[in-house]
């Protein structure tokens, strides 16, 4: 089981969130659950926001997998109650958004300005 990798920190709300990639060996052993080997990753929300990925995934699945899992610590920061579904279609929606690589430059270059 290798030790996971925090990649990112992310203020949501007055709430660090830590994006977590890791092993599926190490996501099954923090999740309690028997995912029989098949995990793309999970969130928490106790003692920390954490979202979990699966470091061995192609880089795309990785990609909507990390927000697919941010988007349930945004629904448990504020309080949503957001149900799976509903996290599936935001996820697909925001990842057919950020794949107009030039709208998704627009958004990125001008939300990113201080």
């Amino acid at each position: 089981m290798k030790i996971p990798d925090v990649r990112y920190v992310l203020t949501i709300g007055a709430e660090p969130v830590h994006v977590v990639w890791a092993d599926a060996e190490y996501l099954e052993a923090t999740s309690g659950e028997d995912w029989n080997g098949c995990v793309y990753g999970f969130s928490s929300s106790f003692p920390q926001y954490v979202s979990y990925v699966n470091q061995d995934l192609p880089p795309r699945t990785q990609a909507s997998t990390s927000l697919h899992e941010l988007l349930h610590n945004i629904s448990a920061i504020f309080d949503i109650g957001l149900s799976e579904q509903k996290v599936r279609i935001l996820e697909q929606a925001l990842c057919q958004v950020l794949s107009h690589k030039d709208y998704a430059k627009y958004l990125i270059s001008n939300l990113a300005k201080s």
